[in-house]
């Protein structure tokens, strides 16, 4: 039987399955396919992969997702209708996992200003 690994109390979720600790959130996100570019949601984030909901799936596995500041490539590598499982090429930075954390806090927040300073733009002019 096999242990679990060491977790640090980052807010982070250990799930055993996949090897590594998982940060839960609801961000927004981008996925670039070879069918182009879609608006996605980041469900979850782990230094090895992502868990995604799409508005319309991929015609293709392979491209790569952006949020924040980051960006990764990679392959979706289970669908389940409009969520998906993306494994990174390679492992992420553990300080963009803490980044992701603490800016998640603000994301709900900067999103509503960014849709105020639209509407009032577009009122305005």
């Amino acid at each position: 039987m096999s242990k679990p690994l060491p977790h640090h109390d980052l807010g982070l979720e250990t799930v055993h399955r996949r090897g590594a600790s998982r940060l839960r959130l609801a961000a927004p996100a981008v996925f670039m396919g070879h069918s182009g570019r879609q608006l996605v949601t980041l469900l979850d984030l782990s230094q090895t992969g992502a868990r995604l909901a799409f508005k319309q799936p991929p015609d293709s596995p392979a491209g790569f997702i952006n949020w924040l500041e980051f960006e990764t490539f990679g392959e979706l590598v289970w669908r389940e209708r409009l969520y998906a499982g993306f494994a990174f090429d390679e492992a992420i930075p553990m300080d963009w996992l803490l980044t992701t954390r603490h800016e998640s806090e603000y994301i709900e927040e900067k999103e509503h200003a960014k849709i105020r300073e639209a509407a009032r733009s577009w009122v305005v002019g």
